[in-house]
């Protein structure tokens, strides 16, 4: 903590401009970045780099750009935030490399592993460089399109930099290698490769679709348990987990503190903790955050836009949308949901997936689940041939279920009677009576919304 400067940028604050921000934080003995105001009509990119040129020769601190910041209040607040996201419209980075910033070294090696999403993903080791103090060997290499396109492999010579004075990126290939190190076969399960396609047609990354690859199921597995906030389940905890059995997220899930101490090197004080930590994570986790942590929701749908659909719809209500067809949801999401235009499909396959896999795993967690009646229309032909009589109670919105997804709602009992549902499933009304001696099922109206959302649920298209 010694090494560490806290420096102040912002008040949150709906009265004061950008400047009285800083000035306050000064005047409070706080460490505050270093600013200026300039003109709108001095605005221009010379007057940027002329600005972060001299501040790179005072400040203690390594910089790679300025932030374009908005200092009237009225005009930060007319602007407010990015769609669902905590990105101000009034901030922006403004970036500038020079070529004291660019270093030539020479790859070693391209290295590739799976992601829990299947997507094989490269990185580069070269020879050491000293980039500002700070020695590194390894740069992103982004995806397989890059390294091929790139000419990249051992003995090509590149021009590297560190973006953002952080993560080594690759500017350029000054000697190309006439054959690009890319991979046929899965690092971990030794699959054959597949090249994933753009929307314009164009190879970008290699992935392997082997659900059960090791590397994969690895992946998965610790990114669901760090998602929900458990810290001490690392990597090397989790493959001794694979090692003994534990292969799953659902089986690592139900462990005891018995079965973690069968763990190589776990003694019972680890063991408890481990099992504590899962116990109270699930316990404790938003229901958009379990969502995001089971990767069913892919890469362009987090936690924060997942909480933006279960607002308007419920948890409950966000679990029944998988009765629909993934046409409906998908519709029902892009009309009721603020900036899923392009994403609402991608959470109908999603809670699709979902959906089953929390009934099946909802007693480790404590979300207000309730049966209740989904809220949105859709067809499937799922209840084909279920004939449904109500006694007691009328529920329009539950015959409206039952008739798009195929099935028939009628008034009196018959031998083709499938179901018949009511207040009291132990009463003596003569409906009832009859129910009972042609053997009919008789469900009380929650038993009929349970039985009704497993069936649509699980029944598959």
């Amino acid at each position: 903590m010694a090494d560490i400067d806290v420096v102040m940028y912002e008040v949150k604050s709906e009265k004061l401009n950008k400047r009285e921000q800083l000035q306050i934080l000064r005047k409070l003995g706080f460490k505050v970045v270093s600013f200026c105001e300039i003109p709108m009509e001095s605005a221009r990119p010379e007057v940027f780099t002329k600005r972060l040129t001299e501040l790179r020769k005072i400040s203690p601190y390594l910089m790679d750009g300025l932030v374009l910041d908005v200092n009237d209040i009225n005009k930060r607040l007319s602007l407010g935030f990015e769609t669902h996201s905590i990105n101000p419209k009034y901030a922006r980075a403004w970036k500038v490399r020079t070529t004291e910033d660019e270093y030539i070294t020479t790859v070693e090696e391209v290295e590739w592993s799976v992601s829990k999403n299947g997507l094989v993903k490269p990185r580069v080791r070269f020879r050491h460089v000293d980039i500002k103090g700070v020695g590194v060997n390894f740069a992103t290499g982004k995806n397989a399109r890059t390294i091929q396109e790139m000419g990249i492999g051992a003995g090509a010579i590149i021009k590297v930099t560190r973006s953002g004075d952080t993560i080594p990126d690759i500017l350029e290939t000054i000697k190309v290698v006439s054959t690009p190190d890319i991979p046929v076969s899965c690092p971990s399960c030794n699959r054959v490769l597949e090249w994933t396609v753009n929307s314009k047609k164009k190879k970008v990354d290699l992935i392997c679709k082997n659900e059960d690859c090791p590397g994969r199921v690895q992946k998965r597995i610790l990114a669901f348990f760090r998602t929900i906030g458990i810290k001490g389940l690392n990597k090397g905890t989790v493959d001794k987990c694979i090692k003994s059995g534990f292969d799953s997220i659902e089986k690592i899930l139900a462990m005891t503190v018995e079965d973690f101490q069968k763990l190589e090197g776990i003694k019972i004080k680890s063991a408890t903790k481990l099992y504590s930590a899962i116990k109270k994570a699930c316990i404790t986790v938003k229901l958009s955050k379990l969502m995001h942590a089971t990767g069913f929701f892919g890469r362009s749908l987090g936690s924060t836009k997942l909480e933006n659909v279960i607002e308007v719809f419920g948890d409950s209500g966000v679990l029944e949308l998988a009765i629909l067809h993934i046409d409906a949801i998908n519709n029902v999401v892009y009309s009721k949901v603020p900036g899923f235009k392009e994403t609402a499909l991608t959470f109908a396959y999603g809670i699709k997936k979902f959906a089953p896999w929390y009934r099946e795993n909802a007693h480790y967690f404590k979300h207000e689940i309730k049966n209740s009646i989904i809220e949105v229309g859709g067809s499937s032909d799922k209840l084909n041939g279920y004939i449904i009589v109500f006694t007691k109670f009328r529920d329009k919105k539950l015959e409206e279920i039952i008739r798009t997804n195929g099935g028939y709602v009628k008034s009196n009992v018959s031998k083709k009677t499938s179901i018949v549902v009511t207040t009291d499933p132990y009463g003596s009304s003569s409906k009832l009576q009859k129910a009972r001696s042609y053997g009919i099922e008789i469900q009380s109206r929650d038993e009929f919304i349970k039985w009704l959302n497993d069936i649509l649920i699980f029944k598959k298209f």
